[in-house]
């Protein structure tokens, strides 16, 4: 009798195998067959822009790429394609806005949290030059070893590196409450506030709501606060958050970002944005609301 069960056994073994495999063949058929790659919808022109005005353009995710005033800056790179799951389960993969290319020269390279996965040596190494500065987090810099030419400034909450007379960024404490593996906790993560002349844009990097943001009012006038959205209020925070946020900074414009985070569908996308529209009632008119690759100049009278 046990040889029999044995071998029934085997057999269903056997031929759950055989399912599995022609499931496996058939699914990846599928998937292959419904993927779709498509050119970006919006193409900034980095090299136009003036340099006597503000100007940026959301590369998708926490990526923006900013002229203030003549200084070229960039936000946590990240140039991999963008995939989108369609209502009927097919798949859209959107190529980079921009190629490294594309981008140009830079001056700034911002990078708000030590992840390691998104900090890609190999990207950041075409994308700076000599005349870069990569200001990270504090214990990130060794994650940075493989950069040749440019400076690597790590900085700290509240400190302030001056690169000219007229140019510095200073640390700004966020409420980062988790990273996605458990060794992220040896790395800092903070916002940056980068003031030219009498400029200023804060990146608020990858942050939920703390109050100390309302401190933000004493560090001087700012144009636009740049501020991730989602739906966890977790790691990053929810729309009503991010408005309170914006509210505290006493930033003139806010400019939402990460709504399109690969984890969200596009209705859910969709659903952020309309309750931060919600959250600001009669000041939304204050909220900037880009697509990725579209591109927003602010000039002394906008």
């Amino acid at each position: 009798m046990k040889g029999i069960i044995s071998l029934l056994k085997a057999i269903a073994w056997l031929s759950g195998g055989i399912l599995l495999a022609a499931a496996a063949h058939y699914s990846s058929h599928v998937i292959k067959r419904k993927q779709q790659e498509l050119e970006p919808v919006h193409k900034p022109k980095p090299h136009e822009w003036s340099e006597e005005d503000i100007t940026f353009s959301w590369l998708g995710q926490s990526t923006v790429l900013m002229n203030l005033n003549g200084v070229r800056i960039i936000t946590d790179p990240n140039l991999s394609k963008s995939t989108h799951e369609q209502r009927d389960g097919s798949i859209i993969n959107i190529r980079p806005v921009l190629s490294e290319k594309e981008i140009g020269d830079l001056d700034l390279i911002l990078l708000s949290h030590g992840y390691i996965p998104e900090l890609d040596s190999a990207l950041l190494n075409k994308l700076a030059g000599p005349s870069t500065t990569i200001i990270t987090v504090e214990n990130a810099s060794r994650l940075l070893d493989e950069i040749k030419d440019s400076e690597i400034k790590e900085l700290s909450i509240r400190e302030k590196h001056q690169l000219r007379d007229d140019l510095t960024v200073t640390g700004v404490k966020v409420e980062h409450r988790e990273g996605p593996f458990p060794w992220d906790e040896r790395f800092g993560y903070c916002g940056f506030l980068v003031r030219k002349g009498k400029k200023r844009v804060w990146y608020a990097g990858d942050s939920a709501y703390v109050s100390s943001y309302k401190q933000l009012r004493f560090l001087g006038k700012k144009e636009v606060a740049v501020i991730p959205i989602g739906g966890s209020g977790f790691v990053h925070c929810t729309p009503e958050e991010a408005w309170a946020i914006f509210s505290d900074s006493g930033a003139a414009r806010l400019f939402p970002i990460l709504f399109d985070h690969p984890s969200l569908s596009h209705r859910e996308s969709e659903e952020l944005l309309e309750r931060l529209y919600i959250a600001a009632g009669e000041k939304r008119d204050r909220i900037i609301r880009l697509e990725p690759g579209e591109t927003y100049r602010l000039t002394d009278h906008s």
